[in-house]
């Protein structure tokens, strides 16, 4: 991306700054979010993984995981409608902001059956998907990582 933008974003629109975002104050009275219980067949997406994660187990590390790096959040912003929850948050990793939404889509029960993520900056997700792949967890092997050498068509 930085290649083919270079024309149209400066340098330094690419590059992390100072670490100077201030921590989310988990008692500041900022909303939060509910507690969802997962589909035992729930599928996560995040731009950071070249593999849907299914199952709730699965989903469940990868939630702690991520929680883990992240820390706590700032939710901005929640909306619901016709089984689905979208959220708008923010986290500091290393002292840079991160921004994200997620959309949750539910069943009948209110469980989550399928959540996808959006992360800015990228310099940061960087940040967060070095961690997430430095932490060894089993069930994201390599190729969750990293795409395959030849490109797979759209199915």
């Amino acid at each position: 991306m930085l290649v083919a933008a270079s024309g149209v974003a400066p340098l330094e629109a690419w590059t992390l700054g100072g670490a100077d975002a201030a921590p989310p104050d988990p008692d500041s009275g900022v909303g939060r979010s509910p507690t969802l219980a997962l589909a035992p067949d729930v599928r996560f997406h995040s731009p950071m993984l070249v593999k849907t994660i299914a199952g709730d187990e699965n989903v469940h590390q990868v939630h702690r995981l991520i929680g883990g790096i992240q820390g706590p959040r700032v939710y901005h912003a929640r909306l619901y409608r016709e089984r689905r929850l979208v959220e708008h948050w923010s986290c500091v990793i290393d002292g840079h902001c991160q921004q994200g939404v997620d959309v949750f889509d539910l069943d009948e029960q209110d469980r989550v059956t399928d959540q996808r993520v959006w992360l800015r900056p990228w310099p940061v997700t960087n940040l967060l998907r070095d961690r997430a792949m430095a932490s060894g967890l089993d069930i994201l092997p390599i190729d969750v990582w990293i795409p395959p050498a030849q490109p797979r068509p759209l199915a």
